[in-house]
């Protein structure tokens, strides 16, 4: 059962993937990417999940937008999301949305800003060609750019323009719920400063919670509510970002936060 104040339960998350191998003698061969995840995150929470690179943060991402398969119970704003009927993207984008890592590869180069920023309204049918203009502008305004972008391609924009454009294509249908995972760790300290500073801002305008997936603490430390370490696909630490972060007890959490201070140091 889920809690009410609760916007996402995850109970004995398990993901793994196939390995078919090679030659005339390859078998399948399934690795288990992550084992047992326990997660709960509250309505309009900050939710940092934190881990080194191939720790299995990108796969639990992939588990919760129904991109791979999983077992465990999974559940969403008191519904239950079956591994079985993950296939309906069409519903579940409607309520989660995802930010990556490369702005660019995340657009088509093919299209214009407008036009990014319009697909999901036209997915899922929402207003007149002319509602779903004004609604583009109004979301590119909001994260900070203007209309003079609707009809440039990505190839025109920087880095930081393009993952503002990003973030408003994965808003626009108002979720409850976003995933950003490693968003700004392409970028330059300067530029990833900025987008953290609209997360937090979006974040006062609109009512959604987020899952903000990153390798650096720090960032988590600053942007999120409550924290969740994991290691080897497996939560080993949870709590708020000031007991993580000033108080730790795993082993695993100590040596993130030491070598952190020795990157800046």
């Amino acid at each position: 059962m889920t809690a009410p104040d609760e916007i996402l339960s995850l109970h004995n998350i398990a993901c793994g993937y196939e390995n078919h191998g090679l030659g005339i003698f390859r078998h399948r061969k399934k690795r288990t990417v992550l084992h047992d995840v326990e997660l709960h995150i509250l309505k309009n929470e900050f939710f940092g999940l934190v881990g080194e690179s191939g720790c299995g943060k990108s796969t639990l991402a992939k588990a919760i937008l129904g991109i791979v398969p999983f077992s465990g119970r999974m559940c969403f704003d008191g519904q239950e999301i079956k591994p079985d009927l993950i296939k309906d993207r069409k519903t579940i984008a409607r309520q989660i949305q995802a930010v990556f890592q490369d702005p660019l590869s995340s657009l088509d180069v093919r299209r214009t800003v407008g036009q990014t920023l319009q697909e999901p309204l036209c997915i899922q049918r929402i207003g007149t060609k002319k509602e779903r203009y004004e609604r583009a502008v109004a979301m590119l305004e909001t994260v900070g750019l203007d209309a003079s972008y609707m009809n440039r391609f990505p190839s025109e924009l920087s880095g930081g323009q393009r993952q503002r454009v990003c973030i408003g294509a994965s808003l626009i249908l108002n979720p409850q719920f976003l995933i950003a995972d490693e968003a700004i760790s392409a970028l330059d300290v300067s530029v990833g400063s900025q987008i953290l500073n609209l997360f937090v801002e979006l974040h006062e305008k609109m009512d959604f919670s987020m899952l903000f997936i990153s390798h650096n603490l720090d960032v988590v430390h600053y942007l999120c509510d409550r924290v969740a370490v994991i290691h080897n696909g497996t939560i080993v630490e949870t709590g708020t970002a000031d007991e993580i972060y000033y108080n730790p007890m795993h082993p695993y959490t100590k040596k993130l936060i030491a070598s952190a201070k020795f990157g800046m140091s």
